[in-house]
């Protein structure tokens, strides 16, 4: 059987009580009653009426695989994209004027309205429309 006790002492010239003390009783092989301490009843940490235990996440080698699958094709095609971007600007000059220094700023405004094209090993990319052909390049005026 399990019971309380409390504990009256002079503190500070007032009579103080302390406690509970939970004690424990029961007989030993003799027939005698033993009483034996024992820690207070255990608080439950309840939030709610229902307790519920998490399960901790299991990281799973599929998201690990797929994430890397993920990225190594956005690094791929964001290196296309710059390779692609900087081969179209590295072929011949647009206008050789421009790039010689003989044209004025208003000429290069003029130009860069029309549809310039590029000619590199027989094929043709326009600027304006964004078409690659195969034909004769024509000459910039």
């Amino acid at each position: 059987m399990v019971y309380k006790r409390y504990i009256k002492r002079k503190v500070n010239g007032k009579i103080k009580t302390f406690g509970p003390y939970y004690y424990e009783s029961h007989k030993d092989k003799d027939g005698n009653v033993v009483s034996k301490y024992i820690s207070g009843p255990k608080r439950s940490k309840r939030i709610r009426s229902v307790t519920v235990k998490k399960q901790p996440r299991k990281f799973s080698k599929k998201y690990l695989f797929l994430s890397l699958v993920i990225g190594i094709v956005i690094l791929l095609s964001a290196g296309l994209f710059v390779l692609n971007q900087k081969t179209s600007l590295t072929s011949k000059s647009l206008v050789p004027n421009i790039s010689s220094g003989e044209a004025g700023f208003s000429r290069k405004i003029e130009q860069s309205k029309e549809n310039f094209v590029v000619s590199s090993a027989r094929k043709v990319y326009s600027f304006l429309t964004g078409f690659v052909t195969e034909e004769a390049a024509p000459e910039a005026p």
